[in-house]
């Protein structure tokens, strides 16, 4: 049984004491294993956003919603 072909942003934190590292990369590993697109990312920042977390996350949304404007 495969997931629906929607493409996935996943980001974490490399030091996230609330989520530890390894449940986001079983995440992405469950998603791949069903056949999602999943963009991973990692960023040094506990559990929490960064604006680097969110400018990584506006590009990827934009390169999806407008793909000929990339």
């Amino acid at each position: 049984k495969s997931a629906i072909p929607t493409p996935v942003f996943l980001a974490h934190g490399l030091f996230d004491p609330v989520l530890v590292l390894a449940l986001g990369e079983s995440s992405r590993q469950v998603l791949e294993d069903n056949g999602c697109d999943v963009s991973w990312h990692t960023y040094p920042m506990p559990h929490t956003v960064t604006p680097e977390e969110v400018r990584d996350l506006s590009a990827w949304l934009n390169s999806r919603i407008w793909p000929d404007d990339n």
